[in-house]
Parts: C-alpha cells; sequence; structure tokens
C-alpha cells in the first residue's frame, strides 16, 4: 500500500499527470494506492496479487495477430532465446506461428529435447525435425526456417537439423497467431515454463551462416 498526502495549492498530479476525477480543491488529503511494483526494466510485468504470503505468478502468453504486413507463408525465418525452468511435460512451446497446436510451425520441448515442428491436419508429411538436448537454467537460441520447395530447418548451437519434409506456402495460408510461450490457439496450451528472453521473426529464409550465428 502506497500512500501519500497531497498540498493545498491545486489539483495533485503523478509525475506531472492529473489524477483522474481530483477537482481542484485548497484542503489537503490523503490518497492510497495498492499495486505498487518495483521492478528492474523500462516496462512492468503483470501484477502478482500477494496477501499474506508469496504466490507464484502464472505464465505471460504473447499472442499477435498475423497480418500480411509482416506474415510470409512462403518462407521465414523464426528465432527465440529461452532459459528452461523445469523439464517439459509433453510440449512446451517456446515460440510459434499458426492456428492451433496441430497446424503451426514451432519451437517446441519436451522432457528430454528441444526441436522444430511444422503440423497442418490437412496436409500429410508434416513432422517434427531431430530435436537436441536442452540443460536448465542455461541460456540457449534455436531458430527454424522454411522455404517453398525446401526442407525445414532447425538450428541450435553447435549444429543444424533438416527434417525429411519440404515446405509449401498453401500449409500456412490459414495461420492467424504469432505467439510465444504457448501454442498459437485460444485457449492456451503447451505452456512453457522458463524465461523467455528474445523472439524474432523474417519473412525470408535467413542463409545458414546467419542462423548459425544468430543460435550461438
Amino acid at each position: 500500500m502506497l500512500t501519500f498526502t497531497t498540498d493545498a495549492t491545486g489539483t495533485p498530479s503523478v509525475s506531472g499527470a492529473y489524477i483522474a476525477g481530483y477537482a481542484t480543491s485548497t484542503d489537503t488529503c490523503t490518497m492510497s494506492f495498492f499495486g505498487t511494483q518495483l521492478e528492474v526494466g523500462s516496462f512492468a510485468t503483470s501484477i502478482i496479487p500477494t496477501p499474506t504470503a508469496a504466490v507464484t505468478r502464472g505464465g505471460d502468453l504473447l499472442y499477435l495477430p498475423v497480418s500480411s504486413n509482416w506474415y510470409n507463408p512462403s518462407e521465414g525465418t523464426l528465432f527465440v532465446e529461452a532459459r528452461p525452468l523445469v523439464n517439459g511435460i509433453g510440449s512446451q512451446v517456446l515460440a510459434g506461428i499458426g492456428a492451433g497446436s496441430g497446424n503451426c510451425i514451432c519451437i517446441r520441448q519436451n522432457a528430454v529435447n528441444v526441436f522444430g515442428m511444422c503440423r497442418n491436419a490437412a496436409f500429410t508429411g508434416q513432422t517434427d525435425t531431430a530435436g537436441v538436448n536442452y540443460a536448465l537454467n542455461t541460456i540457449a537460441r534455436y531458430a527454424i526456417t522454411y522455404k517453398d520447395g525446401s526442407p525445414y530447418k532447425f538450428y541450435y548451437s553447435g549444429g543444424v537439423n533438416v527434417g525429411s519434409n519440404n515446405h509449401t506456402s498453401a500449409i500456412g495460408a490459414s495461420w492467424t497467431r504469432f505467439s510465444i510461450g504457448c501454442f498459437p490457439e485460444l485457449p492456451a496450451n503447451g505452456n512453457y515454463n522458463a524465461h523467455i528472453l528474445r523472439a524474432a521473426y523474417w519473412t525470408k529464409e535467413l542463409p545458414q551462416s546467419q542462423c548459425q550465428t544468430l543460435v550461438l
């Protein structure tokens, strides 16, 4: 609880902005604000209500609408940098583009490996790339690329795993969301228990040399 007392010279303000609903007055008054949260960074994360004991905040999940202004179904590169906190159970998605858990391209983690995935139930042969082991509480970087007529490529520090199937733009024609920390679907599914430090998307297949540099 944060409390402060205004002076009697006029309308009080916070950081130069007037407090809504408070008329100019010559009287002093005391106002209380609940929910003060101090954090390092340029913006605050979601509030963590704590009545009498510490609690764990639920994961922040990000969805962005897929737009023709930035999304390219013919080719692209998805990159993510993360630090896993626990071993995955089933599928935990670092980042993805698509319209559901069975209709997307993403980078995901299970109990043992991280790997690239592209699936669309309307097309046969779309599957996962080979995976790579990960270490808890260790920052790692990954990228997956796609391009019409070419196989999917999953990059990690020290190598690249090439998928066994080629991409076609029709696979992603119905994709509607870009997600971080879960599959691109509502309600949330495949929540990733970790810190995601960066995520990026390019509208072209980056060359292998550049991808290998990104994931070092």
